[in-house]
C-alpha cells in the first residue's frame, strides 16, 4: 500500500519495467472488469430493456441507442452523410442537433454483429463505467500512488454519484475522457515531449467525442485551473510540447464541433433564461446526499433530482488531503489543480443563479464564447464538483497512510494502516451505492419487421415517411413514441419528417403543432404530400384505416398499401400527377 513521495512514470524501463507494467494492467483490469460487471449485471439479466433513473420513461437511453446504432450504421458507409442523419426532414446536419458521441463507433463491431443498437448501448455503458475506474487508477498511479489507494479511488469514480443518478444519459457516464487528460497533462508538465503532446491532445479530443458538453465545460475550468502551469511557460520544452497538444487537441476536436456551432448558428439555437435558471444548480443541493449514502443527515434531504453531495466521509477525507497536501504532501500543483477545478466547477454549475452584485457571471459567459449560449444543464458541472471531491480524498487518504509510516512504530504500523489507511479506503469507495434503475423496454423489432420490410423494400430513394403519432407535447415523456420510430427507422433506413434531438428545428416544431391540432385532415396530408412524404404510417390505435381513407381527394389520394398484425397502417399518398402517370402506363 506504500507510495512514493514522488511521482511515477508510467514509462517501462527494462524488463522489469514491462514486468510490472503487465502485472499492473492484470490486476487493474481484471478488478474493474469484475466490480463493472457486477454493476452491470440488470444488463444481461434484462435484455431487451435498458436502465432508467432520471425519468421514469425510456426516451433519453433510446434516443442514445439510436445514436449508437447511426453511429455503427455510417461506419459501414465510411462515414459519409455522417451528419444528415434521417430525421427533421428535409433539415440539414440534423445529427449536429444532439450529442453526436462519436467515440460510441467502437461499439460498431458489437452492433453488426448482434444485429442491435440496444446491444451496442450495453457494451458501451460496461465500456465506460471500466474505463473510469481504469484511467482512475492510471492517474493515480502517475501521482505515485499505490495500488490500494488507485483501487479505492478508481471504485469511487466508477460509482460516482452523479453518473448513477443520471444512468440513463448515456453520454454523461463516461468521464474517463476528463481522466485520461488530466492524467496526460501532468506527465506532460513533468515530462514534455512529442508522445505526451500528441497523448494530451488526443485526449483532449475525445473528451468531446465522448461527450461535447464535457468536453466544453472542461475548455471553459481549463484556463483558471491551468494556472499552476503557467512557471512551466518559460521552459521551451513544456511551452513546445503544449503547443503542440493543442494542435493535436484541434485536429481531433474542430471536425465534430464545426459542424454542431454551424447547425446551432443555421437554425437560430439558443436557450431561454427561464429554462437555462431552472436548470443552474443551487448551494444547498450540495448538501444533500443520495438516499443510499452510509452518512446522511435529516436535514439536507433535497430533492431526489438534485443531490449533488459526493458523500460526507469523502469531502472530510477531502478536507484532510488538502490540509495534509498543502503542507506536507509533493502535489502541490495537483492539489492547487483540483482546489481551482472544483471550486469554479461549483460556482459554474449555479448558473443564473449565481448574481454578484447585479452581475451574472453565466450570463456574460453566454453571450461571448461559442457553444455557452446552447447549454440548457448549467448543473451539470456537478460532475466535476463530485470528480474533484473524489480525486481530494484519496489525497486525503494518502495524508492518512504517510502519518502511519512517519508516526507510528514499526509494531504498531500494522494496526494503524488498518484503522487509518484500509477501513477508510473501504468507505471511500463504496460510501454512496448506486441505487437499484428501474427499466425502460426497447422496441421489438423482430415484432415489426413486417412493416418495416415493407418500408425498406419498397420506398423510394430520397423521399421520406411520416408515422403518427407525433410527439403530444414538449416533455420527455411525449416523444417517447418519437424515438421509437427513430428506432424502427434504423432498419427500414426511410427518413423521417420528425424526430427527437436536444434542438429541434422550428418547421418541425410548427408542423407537430400543427399535426396535434387537426389531423387527420386532407389539409395535414397535403402538408406531407408537400415534403415529398411518400408512405404515412400510422398507429391503428392512433387513427383507424376507415377514417383516413375518407380523406381521399382528386389531388391527394391515400392507399391503404400494408396493415401488420401489431397494429401498424401503411398508407401511400399518391398525387394527381403521380396517379394519372401510373394510370397512363397502365
Amino acid at each position: 500500500m506504500s507510495a512514493s513521495d514522488q511521482p511515477s512514470d508510467d514509462r517501462a524501463d527494462g524488463a522489469n519495467g514491462v514486468s510490472s507494467t503487465r502485472r499492473w494492467l492484470i490486476l487493474v483490469c481484471s478488478y474493474f472488469v469484475v466490480v463493472t460487471a457486477f454493476l452491470t449485471y440488470d444488463e444481461v439479466r434484462f435484455p431487451a430493456s435498458l436502465p432508467l433513473q432520471s425519468t421514469d420513461v425510456a426516451t433519453v437511453p433510446l434516443f442514445n441507442a439510436w445514436t449508437i446504432g447511426w453511429n455503427a450504421d455510417r461506419a459501414q458507409h465510411g462515414l459519409r452523410d455522417y451528419w444528415n442523419a434521417p430525421i427533421f426532414f428535409p433539415a440539414q446536419d440534423a445529427f449536429a442537433f444532439s450529442e453526436p458521441q462519436p467515440a460510441t463507433l467502437a461499439m460498431a463491431p458489437l452492433v453488426w454483429v448482434t444485429g442491435s443498437a440496444v446491444a451496442g448501448y450495453k457494451g458501451w455503458l460496461f465500456l465506460s463505467l471500466f474505463l473510469n475506474g481504469f484511467f482512475t487508477a492510471l492517474l493515480l498511479r502517475r501521482l505515485g500512488h499505490g495500488w490500494f489507494l488507485q483501487l479505492a479511488g478508481g471504485t469511487a469514480m466508477t460509482l460516482l454519484p452523479i453518473i448513477h443518478q443520471r444512468i440513463d444519459v448515456l453520454q454523461l457516464v463516461p468521464v474517463w475522457g476528463i481522466l485520461w487528460f488530466c492524467s496526460s497533462l501532468f506527465e506532460l508538465a513533468r515530462n514534455p515531449g512529442p508522445r505526451r503532446a500528441v497523448e494530451t491532445g488526443i485526449a483532449f479530443g475525445m473528451c468531446f467525442a465522448l461527450c461535447v458538453h464535457h468536453g466544453l465545460f472542461l475548455s471553459l475550468l481549463m484556463p483558471v485551473a491551468g494556472l499552476g502551469f503557467v512557471s512551466r511557460l518559460a521552459d521551451r520544452r513544456f511551452l513546445t510540447a503544449a503547443s503542440g497538444s493543442v494542435i493535436a487537441g484541434a485536429i481531433f476536436v474542430l471536425p465534430i464541433v464545426l459542424p454542431i456551432r454551424a447547425a446551432a448558428v443555421a437554425n437560430d439555437f439558443s436557450r431561454e433564461a427561464r429554462t437555462v435558471e431552472s436548470q443552474s444548480a443551487k448551494l444547498e443541493q450540495y448538501l444533500a446526499t443520495p438516499p443510499n449514502a452510509i452518512f446522511q443527515f435529516d436535514r439536507f434531504k433535497g430533492s431526489p433530482s438534485r443531490q449533488f453531495n459526493a458523500g460526507w466521509f469523502r469531502i472530510a477525507l477531502a478536507v484532510v488531503g488538502v490540509a495534509g497536501g498543502l503542507l506536507l504532501g509533493p502535489r502541490r500543483r495537483w492539489l492547487s489543480f483540483l482546489l481551482l477545478t472544483g471550486t469554479l466547477s461549483l460556482l459554474l454549475s449555479l448558473g443564473l443563479n449565481l448574481e454578484l452584485f447585479g452581475w451574472r457571471p453565466w450570463q456574460t459567459l453566454s453571450e461571448h464564447l461559442p457553444g455557452v449560449g446552447q447549454v440548457r444543464n448549467v448543473y451539470r458541472f456537478a460532475w466535476f464538483v463530485q470528480m474533484t471531491v473524489v480525486l481530494l480524498a484519496v489525497e486525503g487518504l494518502a495524508t492518512m497512510q504517510a502519518i502511519c509510516q512517519r508516526w507510528f512504530a514499526v509494531s504498531l504500523r500494522k494496526s494503524a494502516l488498518l484503522t487509518l489507511v484500509v477501513v477508510p479506503g473501504l468507505l471511500l469507495a463504496g460510501e454512496v451505492w448506486p441505487e437499484t434503475a428501474q427499466r425502460g423496454g426497447a422496441p421489438d423489432m423482430t415484432r415489426h419487421a413486417g412493416w418495416i420490410q415493407f418500408i425498406r423494400e419498397n420506398k423510394s430513394a430520397g423521399r421520406p415517411i411520416a408515422c403518427l403519432p407525433f410527439a403530444s407535447g414538449n416533455s420527455i415523456g411525449d416523444y417517447d413514441v418519437t424515438t421509437r420510430w427513430m428506432f424502427y427507422g434504423l432498419e427500414h433506413g426511410a427518413p423521417l419528417i420528425n424526430g427527437y434531438s436536444g434542438f429541434f428545428p422550428q418547421s418541425y416544431l410548427e408542423l407537430r403543432n400543427a399535426v396535434n391540432r387537426e389531423f387527420p385532415s386532407t389539409q395535414i396530408l397535403a402538408r406531407f404530400a408537400a415534403l415529398g412524404v411518400e408512405y404515412v404510417v400510422v398507429a391503428r390505435t392512433y387513427c383507424e384505416p376507415e377514417t383516413l381513407l375518407k380523406l381521399s381527394t382528386d389531388d391527394l389520394q391515400v392507399q391503404l398499401v400494408y396493415q401488420d398484425d401489431v397494429g401498424i397502417d401503411v398508407y401511400r399518398l399518391v398525387g394527381a400527377d403521380e396517379a394519372g402517370s401510373t394510370q397512363a402506363m397502365r
